[in-house]
């Protein structure tokens, strides 16, 4: 996308936003086979104002193609189902199957759960279709998740110990059953079922409440075709936690492929309930909680895009990283050849590398690759100005080696220092307070021959803040 649209911000968060649209005009369409009524209007309100879903499609990050193929593979499932020409859909789905686990990890589980329920759940098709079909989908989806695992994961990887670790209380625990029950409580009442709203300290217990009743609904008018749909890639995904290889439960970002299965319940039981209200206490229709319930998701619609309006940033730090990788990387900030990178570029650096590349590096680094892919132009042209950039961690730097190498490349290209400008990286936490401060570095060097008809300028200049 920065390569046919340049390089922006819009381009970089194309796909995610595209991805979040398509799921936001394809669920409707979704829930029209499974629900009606009042059920089918709350359950497309939650899913269209939820917070998470709203958030991941506005940021750099793939959770918005992940409800995206989500919902295509229920809608195929469901139209197979009352199909009279399932075969088209079978080769649909069998397309997906292959290119979709390299579009969205997480659609193996929505892919397999539909396996399942088409050979369960397909009583309009002969025993044959039901066997047959299904097994095409299942090769195909098969082949689709070897081939994508063979060409996009390295055959070794240095974090995947790290990331077990890391993502260890997103496992099942084994140890007692006493801790796997308070792990499910944690789960199911936090950051699983945070639609429209919730999170973690049991923010989403009302959430959890509505989804029960609308399962218990649905069961009580035998759609067992539509929980078999909605509740196997639940259960695919608890046996790959279970298996530690991926997070079941948390955080929610990881989990938005399952944001379509919660509405579809939420929404059922949402309805249930107001009705319920309304008949036990007599209220009138003109406001009837169905109506207030829409008013209700409406409002949380209006708040969420006013606070952004007036808040637009998750915190300083993001607003300052922002900040800095357009004032390193930009085009607009330089005139002349693009900066280089003190690491990448001249394979130096300053300070020994922390064990374990710190995360802010990485991001500091994915900046300057980003902005390197459309640059063609020499590293260090004869004559012209060069601008230097490195990333320092908590500000700590080694003078001594920074000196030898500015000495090095002077003499090295017939260059002379022509000061420094510091960028300034505050590290806040959720309440803004200050944690530390990384710095990133532009050295500026001039040709010798223009540098030496002028003044000597000072060793550094004035930090930019």
């Amino acid at each position: 996308c920065t390569q046919v649209f340049g390089l922006q911000e819009w381009s970089l968060r194309l796909v995610p936003f595209l991805g979040a649209i398509g799921a936001l005009l394809l669920f409707p369409v979704v829930v029209a086979r499974v629900l009606r009524g009042w059920p089918y209007v709350l359950a497309v309100g939650i899913f269209s104002v939820s917070y998470w879903p709203l958030r991941y499609s506005a940021e750099v990050k793939p959770y918005g193609p992940d409800m995206l193929i989500s919902c295509l593979w229920m809608l195929l499932v469901l139209r197979w189902v009352e199909s009279e020409r399932p075969w088209r859909l079978v080769v649909c789905m069998a397309f997906l199957a292959l290119v979709g686990f390299g579009i969205s990890f997480p659609s193996v589980f929505i892919g397999g759960g539909a396996v399942v329920a088409m050979a369960l759940a397909g009583s309009r098709h002969t025993w044959l279709n039901r066997g047959i079909q299904p097994a095409i989908v299942g090769v195909s989806l098969l082949a689709g998740f070897l081939g994508t695992y063979r060409w996009l994961v390295p055959s070794r990887s240095d974090t995947a110990d790290f990331m077990v670790s890391y993502w260890q209380k997103a496992f099942p625990p084994t140890d007692s059953a006493s801790d796997l029950a308070l792990y499910f409580l944690d789960i199911l009442t936090g950051e699983l079922l945070p639609y429209p709203v919730g999170g973690e300290n049991f923010a989403s217990t009302g959430t959890l409440l509505l989804v029960v009743l609308g399962v218990v609904v649905l069961a009580r008018a035998k759609k067992w075709g539509v929980l078999m749909l909605l509740f196997m890639p639940l259960g695919l995904a608890l046996v790959a936690g279970f298996l530690q290889r991926y997070p079941f439960g948390q955080p929610t970002r990881l989990q938005l492929y399952l944001a379509p299965v919660f509405c579809v319940f939420a929404g059922q039981g949402l309805a249930t309930s107001m009705a319920w209200f309304g008949v036990a206490f007599k209220i009138p229709a003109w406001r009837s909680p169905l109506r207030v319930s829409c008013v209700i998701l409406a409002s949380i619609s209006v708040v969420t895009m006013a606070r952004d309006v007036l808040l637009p940033k998750k915190s300083s730090t993001d607003a300052a990283l922002r900040d800095a990788a357009q004032a390193s990387w930009g085009s607009a900030r330089f005139d002349g050849p693009r900066p280089l990178s003190l690491r990448e570029d001249l394979g130096a650096a300053f300070i020994d590398e922390p064990r374990g590349m710190h995360s802010d590096t990485t991001r500091f680094l994915a900046n300057y690759h980003i902005r390197t892919r459309s640059a063609s132009e020499p590293r260090i042209q004869t004559g012209a100005p060069v601008q230097v950039v490195t990333f320092y961690v908590e500000g700590v730097r080694n003078y001594a080696r920074r000196q030898t190498w500015i000495e090095q490349f002077e003499d090295a290209h017939q260059l002379r220092f022509a000061g420094s400008a510091i960028l300034t990286i505050p590290h806040v936490d959720n309440r803004e307070n200050l944690l530390r401060q990384d710095e990133i570095e532009i050295l500026r060097f001039e040709p010798a021959a223009t540098a030496d008809s002028m003044s000597d300028p000072p060793e550094d200049e004035p930090s930019i803040r």
